[in-house]
């Protein structure tokens, strides 16, 4: 019983230190121009027509706590590096144009784990519910950025992507 105690208890130190202990870096967007650093503690906006512009932007604890435990629920250490949605024979599918790109790379004890994907294919009618996963992560992520004062400061781009 002391040695499953023992167990049960660096199991969930090790978890809670995993938490603190990762960086990561998100670029998203058409061509993934937006790029949120926790490493450098930077997040670069795609302007579009100008140059990108790169602002100091640092995450809580709290906050990347938050998307380590969604990046545990989804499994995201046993995707491949490159996710593509899964569409059956015969399969309707929705187009998107322009699509957007993403890339998540968590940097976690001298280890690199990356996975891409994007939203230019995705199935009309049978649900694929791993992209839907990686989709629920970047709506995690950027509504975590959206309401930070640093990403709020920055000026709209002047052109759009048609």
């Amino acid at each position: 019983m002391k040695a499953l105690f023992t167990l049960i208890i660096v199991c969930t130190v090790s978890v809670l230190a995993a938490q603190n202990n990762y960086e990561f870096i998100f670029k998203y967007g058409i061509n993934k121009k937006n790029i949120l650093d926790t490493k450098e503690n930077k997040f670069t906006k795609d302007m579009v027509t100008d140059s990108a512009i790169t602002t100091e932007l640092k995450l809580t604890v709290k906050e990347k706590k938050h998307i380590y435990k969604k990046l545990m629920e989804i499994g995201f250490f046993e995707l491949p590096e490159k996710y593509q949605v899964k569409i059956m024979p015969d399969e309707k599918v929705a187009g998107l144009s322009p699509c957007s790109q993403y890339e998540l790379i968590v940097l976690k004890n001298g280890n690199n784990k990356s996975v891409s994907w994007n939203n230019c294919i995705v199935p009309a009618t049978v649900k694929d519910e791993q992209f839907d996963q990686l989709m629920e992560l970047t709506n995690l992520i950027n509504s975590i950025l959206t309401k930070k004062k640093e990403y709020r400061n920055l000026p709209d781009p002047k052109g759009k992507y048609y």
